[in-house]
């Protein structure tokens, strides 16, 4: 269902093989809890939702590890993707109705403005 490729201008990305209805569970993802190496892992953390290497800090101060195409997903303003975290894992899920063959996108939790003034293609 999900295929990883390179997206002209951004480096990789993610494309569904085949048409996604809204509100699908598209992928899961087992966490890797790190807290013995939080405090460690946190100085070489980005503030955003992922760090290049899929180390980010969940709802209740865990620092997890996220593995597979999750890490992989680009930001846009009008994002088609989100995630959920449970104590377990990490849940891809449908926004909106996602075509065969179109990147899936995540919010990286900026505006507009902050995108285009960061100069990413989105």
């Amino acid at each position: 269902m999900l295929q990883i490729i390179e997206i002209l201008g951004k480096g990789r990305g993610v494309i569904s093989t085949e048409a996604i209805s809204q509100d699908s569970e598209i992928a899961r993802y087992e966490l890797l809890i790190l807290n013995e190496m939080t405090e460690q892992l946190r100085l070489y953390s980005y503030p955003y939702p992922f760090d290049l290497n899929g180390f980010f800090e969940d709802d209740s101060g865990r620092f997890c590890l996220a593995l597979g195409e999750a890490t992989l997903l680009n930001t846009s303003a009008d994002p088609n993707v989100q995630w959920e975290i449970t104590p377990e894992f990490l849940i891809i899920r449908a926004k909106k109705a996602i075509k065969a063959g179109k990147e899936l996108t995540i919010s990286y939790g900026f505006s507009k403005e902050e995108i285009d003034q960061k100069g990413w293609i989105t």
